[in-house]
């Protein structure tokens, strides 16, 4: 009998422990920060709105960084360190019927911005597709040179070729 009552009593406390610990929880975002990258969130389905909670990011650190701005009405799934509700983070987005997720086989990977139906492709074989919407396309090298090499291949251009010297 003693022996149940112990493990009644661990139990009890582990289950209150337990009780006061916040799960993921989902969101839609109704405010967005760009200085702090951070962002207000609606919780789901309560409607109880968050206060500012930073996003967390795929890569970070050692001067790498890949950030998404994100937007108001963008699905997002809200995390808690140690299920502790004033640590919260946004762990992921989440696509919509408003905004698809791409279609991309096994193995590809793609950015796309469907906004303004731009986008880059890894296909599963290594090619990298850049496709523009009709405004241009511009690679940036703040010092030094633009290289485009194709190794043994050919480079084909279409269109107007306007060169400008610097």
């Amino acid at each position: 009998m003693i022996g149940d009552d112990i493990t009644n009593l661990i139990r009890r406390e582990i289950g209150r422990a337990m009780s006061n610990m916040t799960h993921p929880r989902a969101g839609v975002v109704s405010s967005y920060d760009k200085k702090t990258h951070s962002v207000k969130v609606t919780y789901q389905p309560d409607g109880n709105e968050s206060g500012w909670i930073p996003i967390g990011r795929h890569a970070a650190g050692q001067g790498i960084s890949f950030v998404h701005g994100a937007s108001p009405g963008d699905q997002v799934v809200i995390g808690f360190l140690d299920g502790d509700i004033e640590s919260g983070f946004v762990s992921h987005f989440l696509h919509s019927d408003a905004d698809p997720a791409p279609q991309v086989e096994s193995g590809e990977t793609a950015i796309v911005h469907h906004g303004t139906k731009t986008s880059v492709m890894w296909d599963k074989d290594g090619h990298i597709k850049i496709t523009g919407n009709g405004k241009g396309v511009t690679v940036t090298t703040v010092d030094g040179p633009v290289t485009v090499s194709s190794g043994s291949g050919k480079i084909a251009i279409n269109g107007q070729i306007h060169l400008n010297e610097a």
